[in-house]
């Protein structure tokens, strides 16, 4: 071997030595590195109403171990905004447990928790405006024709002027499938309005769309007004029924007039509200002054029509929904965070059908399901929810409606929230977020 090649030979050996040296030491600090701080963060409502507050819960871990007394700062960062904007600070329990109350937002926002300005990966909420739909009252009778046309408006709050407005109607052969049968736009001021006639008798439910618009990248819907929709009073013979809705299986008088005098036979007409052809149910005879009634049992919506010979009356429709009760008291105050239980009993509804509980919106009037259950064989049902945040918080339960019955709300009840301690445990198990 030649002096050069001995050279080249110990030169090799020296460098790999020392790559082997360093890769040793580079180990050997890593593994003597702390861990670093980590935070879990959780919100119950990653899409809310404009308005609403949004509760945060977490824990604050360093070194693997909880850190007790620790402060942890609240950020919100809006539009798109790369700077965010300090909100509050919450100190972390024995557990590294803290819970914070987020001020109502009105646009999308990211929600970060920072310790020692070591910042972790935040929450996205997005933010919904709130809109109403008002009109006639629901037990009032809304008529066929062209003189009959129907005003429906509301407001959209915050103004949201030029959004897409649309007045939808529930597809009266399936349930849950809404058509459009009016569009209009949010006009100055953050209100719309809607003229609307019906042509054909039976049930109407409606609610407004408002399409996704600017700085809110949701659609919102308002509640749902349900409406039974009858013709016109025609010449000769009248009917009109003794209440609106009725409930499940109580009786409901159906009464009227005919032009034809004392002594005549008067047939009473039914056929479901969605389809079919009309049957005979009843038979009486006109008494004085052409008068007559007859004493119907109801289960289900139904369009109804009496006849005198060739004399035909209008179609009304009757509105039929389930019973409800509540067997439960609401309580008047809860603690943010702890569980609602309502129970209750439904009459006429079948195993299976749906039962929400409600809460009402920031600005009133619509409201938002915040927990759901079925009813079971018994015809009776639990829900169960959490509910979150401070101040009064308005709610009911509702038993859903299907092609043949309308939905029955119970009464509406209020409830103080108190605040959560930061002492809170956290509500459901979470990721850890690493600090960045």
């Amino acid at each position: 071997m030649t002096l050069r090649k001995v050279a080249l030979a110990l030169m090799a050996a020296a460098l790999c030595t020392g790559s082997a040296a360093s890769t040793a030491a580079a180990h050997a600090l890593r593994a003597s590195s702390p861990k670093p701080c980590s935070i879990s963060l959780y919100a119950q409502q990653r899409q809310v109403y404009v308005g609403e507050k949004i509760e945060l819960y977490g824990n604050l871990k360093c070194t693997g171990t909880a850190v007790a007394g620790g402060t942890v700062d609240i950020y919100g960062r809006y539009g798109g905004h790369m700077r965010g904007k300090l909100l509050g600070a919450v100190t972390t329990n024995g557990e590294g447990n803290f819970a914070a109350e987020v001020p109502s937002i009105t646009v999308n926002a990211q929600l970060i928790a920072a310790y020692k300005n070591r910042y972790a990966r935040g929450l996205s909420v997005r933010v919904t405006p709130q809109v109403t739909l008002l009109g006639p009252a629901e037990k009032s009778t809304l008529l066929t024709g062209r003189g009959n046309a129907v005003k429906f408006y509301g407001s959209v709050t915050p103004n949201d002027t030029g959004a897409r407005v649309l007045l939808q109607r529930q597809n009266a052969f399936n349930e849950g499938v809404w058509g459009t049968i009016q569009v209009g736009h949010v006009k100055r001021g953050g209100v719309y309005a809607f003229t609307h006639r019906f042509w054909v008798p039976g049930s109407a439910s409606l609610r407004v769309v408002v399409g996704a618009h600017g700085r809110y990248t949701t659609r919102a819907i308002s509640e749902t007004r349900v409406y039974e929709v009858s013709q016109g009073q025609l010449p000769g013979l009248t009917i009109k029924s003794s209440q609106q809705p009725d409930i499940w299986g109580t009786p409901v008088t159906f009464s009227g007039v005919s032009s034809a005098g004392e002594g005549k036979t008067v047939d009473l007409w039914s056929r479901p509200t969605r389809f079919g052809h009309f049957e005979k149910v009843a038979e009486t005879t006109t008494g004085a002054g052409g008068s007559y009634s007859f004493n119907h049992v109801a289960k289900e919506s139904r369009l109804y029509h009496a006849t005198v010979g060739l004399t035909r009356s209008a179609t009304i429709a009757e509105g039929v929904h389930y019973g409800l009760k509540l067997t439960s008291t609401w309580p008047t105050t809860v603690a943010s965070g702890e569980k609602l239980v309502v129970e209750g009993e439904t009459i006429g509804a079948p195993a299976g059908q749906r039962v929400l509980l409600e809460r009402e919106n920031v600005f009133g009037h619509t409201f938002h399901v915040i927990g759901e259950s079925t009813v079971n064989a018994e015809g009776k049902f639990k829900v169960e929810t959490v509910l979150l945040g401070s101040g009064l918080a308005a709610v009911r339960v509702k038993v859903t409606g299907d092609l043949g019955h309308r939905a029955a709300w119970s009464n509406r009840a209020a409830i103080e929230l108190t605040p959560a301690p930061p002492t809170l445990t956290l509500p459901t198990p979470t990721p850890v977020l690493p600090i960045s």
